[in-house]
């Protein structure tokens, strides 16, 4: 057998000790394990800590993303607003890229991927914060790569289309970036305290991103700022948003630092704070945590070293329990092929509970939208549609956006409870699991909705009303006339008189009754039709969700099985040639399997002291 070098010195960082686990794994033959190793290590490598910058329109979301960057990437101006995400990474040099919608929808196992297309940094402003608010309906965001100090430790930001400005919409938008973000940080500006929907959103973001910062913006434009402050506090608070932080920014008067280069005024807009609060409570904390997963992860590859090299020792170690022993290691073996079958208990609770999560997501969403419908109906036999339709079709639209994005937030922790109790039933670590759970953007749902809530309520018109006044007017003359027995026309103008006014008054009122109701029927029709169209299109995507989770989790464990399996099968092999070993030549296998036992425990401890950073921060989380 190949052995590795001898010399096993403690490495001074964290590559080493993963490249010196995948030269165990390739000296002991494990071909498995060193692709595992190599994709724990190309994650760890390309992970990004993103950070969502999300807000209403005009709160200094762009602003407050440039002078963080300290260079002017994304549009700012008074008459113009982000259409579409805007994502800033690093690299040495200046790239934009735009994405825009795939020319097929895609399958389950497949799904279409965005198109990109790199364009000039010139053309960024117009594609993405269009001066004529159309913006291109094929563009679904773009990618800025800059070479900023700030995101040179792995940051990434993601400007947001405004909340108010854009609507629901936006919103989903904004809470489809978060299923893989590390922190959202809200922008709030000074000169009003938080709202319902801001809470509202806050709340479902909560549920959503591990970490959220509020941050008051524009403090230097409102004296009173301190009020609104403490206001947000205590609406936070009412909110159970307790864990939720508040910063108190003004990015005005960074930008008159950095002329200035003055670092206390810099220090008194708050933004110097902000910097490093990203840097100790999301970067930091990323890191540690993504440390820690890659590191248990190798610590499990390092672990099924030690088995087999020990199994082999007990071998050398007493001849005579080499039979018993090999038949352990054969059922241990059958075990694991065991657990590859559906049949097996986790396949089993798996199935079962991809099959509840998708019943329970999709009974959930039905009730919320049978809750808006309930309360539109209410609203709409409460008042004229033709009265309130500009404002009840935005508020409809932000109402199903909410219940979407609470909707998908229980399936995302529903999907996340399921992994962790499968990985429970199967010894495994959890978080790796569910690292690979995909995610569902409640945008994209709302964008495949073919329909909308538009309607056209036609008023009851002055003419429309003298021609059903003349026409009921005119009955009542002819009435009168039949009743006064045709008598002379002085005696029977003052009843025809009456009766007109009486029964064109009648005719007036029965009109505008009967337009109300049709207008009224036409409006609950318009929303009910909405309502059940993004019904169909989000319970579908759920149940497609659902069985991609499930897919996911099956092939995860099934890939942890297969290698346990191959672990197992190379310590049988090792037990059965050792059982044949005899006299000096047993000896001195004894002798290097020690050795390598001794090798292999002097990396795991490196392994796990690594890992010990990293897990007393996630466990103090």
């Amino acid at each position: 057998m190949t052995t590795p070098p001898t010399d096993l010195a403690r490495p001074g960082a964290l590559p080493e000790v993963f490249a010196l686990a995948r030269r165990a794994a390739g000296a002991y033959q494990r071909p498995d394990l060193e692709r595992r190793i190599d994709r724990i290590t190309a994650a760890l490598d390309d992970r990004r800590t993103l950070v969502v910058v999300a807000g209403d329109y005009k709160a200094g979301k762009s602003t407050l993303v440039n002078l963080l960057l300290r260079m002017s990437v994304c549009p700012v101006d008074d008459d113009i607003a982000s259409a579409v995400p805007l994502v800033v990474e690093h690299a040495p040099s200046t790239t934009v890229t735009i994405l825009r919608r795939p020319p097929e929808l895609g399958t389950e196992d497949r799904p279409a991927e965005a198109v990109r297309e790199v364009v000039p940094f010139e053309s960024l402003a117009a594609l993405v914060a269009p001066t004529d608010g159309e913006a291109d309906p094929g563009l679904v965001g773009a990618e800025v790569a800059v070479p900023s100090p700030l995101l040179a430790g792995g940051l990434t930001l993601a400007d947001c289309p405004g909340d108010g400005g854009i609507g629901s919409f936006g919103r989903l938008r904004s809470l489809g970036q978060l299923a893989g973000a590390s922190c959202l940080v809200f922008v709030s500006d000074a000169t009003a305290e938080l709202n319902e929907p801001e809470l509202g959103f806050l709340r479902v973001a909560a549920k959503v991103c591990p970490l959220t910062l509020v941050v008051l913006s524009k403090t230097d434009l409102v004296p009173a700022w301190r009020d609104v402050y403490e206001r947000n506090q205590q609406r936070l608070q009412e909110a159970g948003l307790d864990g939720v932080e508040q910063l108190a920014v003004s990015a005005h008067l960074r930008a008159y630092a950095l002329a200035d280069g003055d670092p206390a005024l810099d220090e008194a807009s708050g933004m110097a704070r902000l910097e490093r609060w990203l840097g100790e409570r999301v970067v930091g904390q990323a890191d540690l945590l993504a440390t820690r997963a890659a590191l248990v992860s190798l610590l499990l590859c390092v672990d099924q070293l030690e088995q087999q090299f020990d199994t082999e020792r007990r071998t050398l170690a007493d001849p005579a329990g080499a039979a018993r022993i090999t038949a352990e290691l054969e059922e241990q073996a059958a075990q694991l092929r065991a657990l590859k079958e559906s049949a097996s208990r986790w396949q089993t609770v798996l199935n079962d509970g991809a099959t509840d999560l998708a019943g329970r997501v999709d009974l959930d969403l039905r009730q919320r939208l049978r809750r808006v419908e309930r309360e539109a109906e209410e609203t709409i036999d409460a008042e004229d549609p033709a009265d309130i339709w500009d404002a009840f079709e935005p508020w409809l639209y932000g109402r199903v956006a909410d219940e979407l994005a609470e909707n998908f937030a229980l399936l995302r922790g529903d999907a996340v409870a399921l992994a962790r109790g499968v990985a429970e039933l199967f010894r495994a670590d959890a978080d790796v699991a569910v690292a690979r759970l995909a995610t569902i953007d409640a945008a994209a749902v709302l964008a495949a909705v073919d329909s909308d809530a538009s309607v056209e309520l036609v008023r009851f018109k002055l003419g429309s009303r003298a021609f059903v006044a003349l026409r009921g007017g005119y009955g009542g003359v002819l009435m009168a006339k039949f009743l006064t027995g045709f008598s002379h026309a002085a005696e029977f103008a003052p009843a025809a008189a009456v009766m007109g006014i009486i029964l064109g008054n009648k005719a007036v009122k029965d009109e505008s009754d009967r337009q109300l109701n049709q207008r009224r029927a036409a409006a609950r029709n318009a929303m009910r039709r909405y309502s059940g169209d993004v019904g169909l299109v989000a319970s579908a995507q759920a149940r497609d969700h659902a069985r991609a989770v499930q897919r996911s989790l099956r092939d995860h464990f099934i890939e942890q099985a297969d290698e346990f399996e191959r672990g197992v099968r190379v310590a049988l092999e090792q037990a059965r040639a050792s059982a044949s070993e005899a006299g000096e030549a047993r000896e001195q296998r004894r002798r290097d399997v020690d050795s390598e036992l001794e090798r292999i425990r002097s990396l795991a401890r490196l392994v796990a002291e690594a890992a010990v950073p990293a897990s007393a921060v996630a466990g103090g989380r």
